[in-house]
This record gives structure tokens, sequence and C-alpha cells, in this order.
């Protein structure tokens, strides 16, 4: 039988794991962003040392605002996870079996 509802800390690592991946992929652009700075114009003026540390700067302010956003919203959308699982779950578990089906190959 599939179960619906699971323990606080499955939804809790659910959404740790959402948040990781989302911290990865806003590096991921960073990075990419940082290898293709050569075909910048903008940037060829400016020494290497300013370029790391700018990137370095607004790379680290988006993970934080990220990160800070997902914090914000955590408890309510595990409560709203737990809340539909629950309701799935009940309706699962209260719901009588059919009568006078049967099975052709029972």
């Amino acid at each position: 039988m599939m179960d619906y509802l699971k323990s606080k800390e499955y939804y809790t690592d659910l959404y740790d794991l959402i948040t990781i991946n989302k911290c990865i992929d806003i590096l991921k652009f960073w990075q990419d962003l940082y290898s293709n700075k050569e075909k910048q114009k903008d940037l060829k003026e400016v020494p290497q040392k300013e370029i790391e540390k700018g990137f370095n700067y607004f790379s680290n302010f988006q993970l934080m605002d990220a990160k800070a956003d997902r914090y914000k919203n955590k408890e309510q959308t595990i409560n709203e996870w737990i809340e539909r699982d629950k309701t799935k779950q009940d309706k699962l578990d209260n719901t009588p079996p059919p009568k006078g089906i049967y099975c052709l190959k029972c």
C-alpha cells in the first residue's frame, strides 16, 4: 500500500535538498559567466583582481539572498506539504473498498 504521509524529517530534507540545488544552479551561472568574461568588452580594461572581487561579491550576494528567501518560507512550505499529504493519506485510509467488483484473475 502506498503511504503519502512521511515523517517531518523527510519534508525538511526534501526542502533542504531543493535549496541546495538552487544554490548549485546559482554557482553554475556565475561560474559560466566568469569563464566567459574574456568575451565581454566592458571587462577588458578592468584588472583581474577587481573582476574576481566583483564576481565573488555578486555570487555570494545572490546566494545569501536565495538562502534567506528559502529560509523565510521553509516552515510554511513544509507545513503545506504535510497537510497536502495528510489529506491524501486520510482519503486513502478512510475510503472503503468497492463492493461487488471481482477480479478476473481471482
